[in-house]
């Protein structure tokens, strides 16, 4: 009788066994071959110019991914402007830098009339102010940067040029005005809108509207309705759908916020969408398949009483038309996107999300969709027999 018992304890370990050894083999067939990054380390914002070419700037060095003949990254040769490549900008065919030498940042404008995208002369954009360029945004018609007093003030302005201009102009703000981290603009009727963090005070942050005439008076303008997100909070991401402003925040340690504002101030003026133990970063974007779109909403570090890991990633929401339907449930482990869970959690899901870009399609199918990551280089979104994440290599 023994014998009988130790021989069904034994199978069962055995079977137990070969169910485990199943499983991570599994995993370990959806784990992606290394492969020697291109762009390694915390990639730049990816920015995309009229032309449908996709810009990203690491350390010193600017690459170009072109979507309609060669379809893959190169390096770009860039002169006139020196140090490490903070981040990029891009207002129709004209691609802008921010640069770091030391404690010097400054801004330079690329030349629209160059006639190659593997060769890029560069101006420096002439800053007659005692601010210094914190960040690059660029909206309509217009190039924009947070100015900062020094490395640690909390007093801030807002710099700003035309796109055909060669000079930064500022609004000085006497530490009034929060650190602008997002800059829209309604092509409609030439308004744009800009987003706030909060003041050294922890006030006065939330969106403000303005017409290029009134950038000196932005400081006094009121904060648009509905967009206070109150004391000690700051908006992290801003991102045009349709005639949609959508904002993200991060309301505590482990709360996020989403807004939904109507340019338009039609009916509906704004919705608020408030997500438990969830945190986003800056990460904003679009994908279309051709048949959904969907918006993609970085994933922070996120450590809460019911996780026993941290997540990063992003999350999804369904686009319907032009509007972002912020009514459910955000999606985790991009299933949405015909992804299996464990592809996902074996890929990008592991790692935070700077910023997204879709290539232009060049030939009726779904462009490629690219994420630059936070310290783990640049990665693209491929249909290989399904949907998966892998790191973009040499001659991708």
């Amino acid at each position: 009788m023994k014998k009988y018992i130790f021989t069904i304890i034994s199978l069962g370990f055995i079977l137990f066994s070969s169910c485990e050894q199943g499983n991570v083999l599994y995993q370990i067939s959806l784990e992606q071959p290394p492969k020697t990054p291109l762009i390694d380390g915390s990639p730049s914002s990816l920015v995309k110019t009229a032309n449908g070419l996709i810009y990203c700037a690491n350390k010193t060095k600017l690459f170009v991914y072109e979507y309609e003949n060669e379809k893959k990254w190169s390096r770009v040769s860039i002169s006139g402007a020196s140090g490490r490549l903070v981040d990029i900008a891009a207002i129709d065919d004209t691609l802008f830098l921010l640069t770091e030498s030391g404690r010097t940042r400054t801004l330079y404008k690329g030349d629209s009339n160059a006639t190659s995208k593997d060769s890029i002369t560069f101006a420096e954009l002439t800053n007659g102010s005692r601010w210094t360029p914190a960040s690059l945004m660029a909206a309509g018609n217009y190039i924009f940067a947070a100015g900062q007093a020094g490395s640690t003030s909390e007093d801030y302005a807002l710099l700003y040029s035309l796109a055909s201009g060669s000079t930064l102009e500022w609004v000085e703000t006497s530490a009034n005005l929060p650190l602008a981290v997002g800059m829209l603009n309604d092509g409609t009727n030439d308004r744009y809108y800009v987003s706030f963090a909060a003041n050294a005070s922890g006030s006065g942050n939330g969106i403000k509207s303005a017409v290029p005439p009134e950038f000196s008076a932005l400081a006094s303008l009121p904060i648009m309705p509905d967009s206070n997100l109150g004391s000690g909070k700051g908006f992290l991401a801003f991102y045009n759908v349709g005639n949609e402003l959508i904002a993200t925040a991060n309301s505590s340690l482990n709360n996020a916020l989403i807004w939904k504002i109507q340019r338009d101030g039609s009916s509906g003026d704004s919705q608020k969408k408030s997500y438990t133990s969830v945190l986003f970063s800056r990460a904003l974007g679009i994908w279309d398949d051709g048949t959904n779109k969907y918006l993609l909403i970085g994933r922070a570090n996120n450590y809460s009483s019911t996780s026993t890991y941290y997540y990063w990633g992003y999350y999804t929401l369904p686009i319907s038309g032009d509007s972002v339907d912020i009514s459910g449930s955000l999606d985790t482990l991009g299933s949405a996107m015909g992804m299996e869970g464990e592809a996902y959690n074996s890929s990008i899901g592991y790692y935070g999300i700077h910023s997204f870009v879709q290539a232009d399609s060049g030939g009726g199918t779904a462009g490629k969709l690219f994420a630059s990551t936070m310290n783990n280089g640049l990665w693209m979104l491929i249909n290989n027999d399904g949907y998966q994440w892998e790191v973009v290599g040499d001659n991708e």
